[in-house]
């Protein structure tokens, strides 16, 4: 079988097709699950996971080639550009049937592609607008006052204030007077201009005591807000706040955005050497993340990369993240780099003598990974001649 995948302009953003060929039966009505390449993952109802999950399309149609199943923004939501992926139909009465696809133009829906993810509401009996609460009652307006007929007390009131403050203002007055020492007139000698008065220097400091501090106090204030006015930058206010620091992109973000772009094998492994020398290098997202970058690599030729992906999927090799353990895997990546790398010539015979002496023990997974390459190996033989 073979597969190609097309968005569907006739039926918008959101809406694409699987336009399958080489089908075993054409008429048969299809189920399909989808496998992620670069991680190993199925497609669920709620997103990317271990465990193989089938789906109906939302519509299946016949060509003159083949079949098309039509998916909508459940399906084509959940994929990505520069990605590769797995398609495996099912129909009673038939085998499994396999093929690989990748996504070079994806179009998602339009809630999808702005970030923006609507809930729906429940469906049930609208709920009754709640009733208008009542306007408060207006408040009676105070009777005016009726005017009495005694006379006014205030201009007996203010007399009597203004009487009060020209007593206090006297007193005043003459306490002043009282303490203020008579100017003694300087005799002037014969042939001596006389100098004017000076303020005695006792006077002077005890007068400018006061002073004194509150001109240091009002300079130092002074110098404290000219620094902060250096200090501020300008167009900012002292006291504004800071904007807070927008929060780190985690491992799996950094790969979509970078994958999103315009990528490239030497980009993808800086980036893969990146993630895992970082402090969260050997968390399991981290890992798969670099697992996806190490495949877009090995896709492009990098032989370091594909060296990496076969030891990760390589059974004798310690776990990596959620990636899955695949014998057939494993032997294909290191075929794949055996004529540059001797180690990986190493490893195929290590791989070749566990796969043999784990299926003599019955291991059903090893007797189903020597089927898959030997079929592979068949396949390879096949398209050299």
């Amino acid at each position: 079988m073979k597969t190609q995948f097309k968005n569907d302009e006739r039926r918008g953003r959101g809406h694409a097709g699987f336009y399958c060929t080489e089908l075993s039966d054409p008429a048969a009505i299809y189920s399909f699950s989808l496998c992620r390449a670069s991680d190993m993952t199925f497609l669920g109802l709620s997103g990317w996971q271990s465990a193989e999950e089938k789906h109906r399309p939302d519509g299946q149609e016949r060509n003159d080639v083949g079949v098309i199943l039509h998916v909508g923004p459940a399906i084509v939501d959940c994929l990505d550009e520069n990605e590769n992926y797995r398609l495996t139909l099912y129909a009673d009465g038939l085998a499994a049937q396999k093929a690989s696809f990748s996504i070079a133009a994806l179009y998602r829906s339009l809630s999808a592609a702005s970030g923006v993810f609507q809930i729906n509401a429940p469906k049930g009996e609208p709920k009754a607008a709640p009733e208008p609460e009542p306007a408060p009652e207006a408040m009676p307006e105070p009777a005016p006052e009726a005017i009495s007929a005694k006379p006014n007390k205030i201009p007996l009131l203010a007399v009597g204030f203004l009487i009060l403050a020209l007593l206090a203002g006297g007193g005043a007055w003459w306490f002043m007077r009282q303490n203020t020492a008579p100017v003694a007139e300087e005799k002037t000698e014969p042939g001596k201009t006389a100098e004017p008065n000076k303020i005695p220097e006792q006077t002077a400091a005890d007068a400018g005591e006061g002073t004194a501090d509150e001109a240091k106090t009002g300079t130092a204030e002074q110098g404290a807000m000219q620094q902060a006015k250096q200090e501020t930058p300008q167009g900012a206010e002292p006291n504004a706040q800071q904007a807070a620091p927008e929060p780190a992109l985690s491992a799996r973000e950094k790969t979509r955005v970078y994958l999103g772009g315009t990528p490239d094998a030497k980009g993808a492994m800086e980036l893969t050497r990146s993630l895992l020398a970082s402090p969260e290098g050997k968390e399991a997202d981290t890992l798969d993340a670099a697992y996806r970058l190490l495949y877009f690599a090995s896709r492009q030729g990098d032989v370091e990369a594909s060296l990496s992906l076969a030891a990760i999927v390589d059974p004798l090799e310690p776990a990596w993240g959620s990636i899955p353990k695949n014998g057939s895997e494993a032997w294909s990546y290191y075929a794949k780099v055996a004529g540059e790398r001797p180690e990986a010539v190493r490893a195929l015979g290590a791989l070749k003598k566990w796969l043999e002496n784990e299926a003599a023990k019955g291991n059903t997974r090893a007797s189903r990974w020597i089927e898959e390459i030997a079929r592979e190996n068949a396949t390879t033989q096949g398209n050299a001649k």
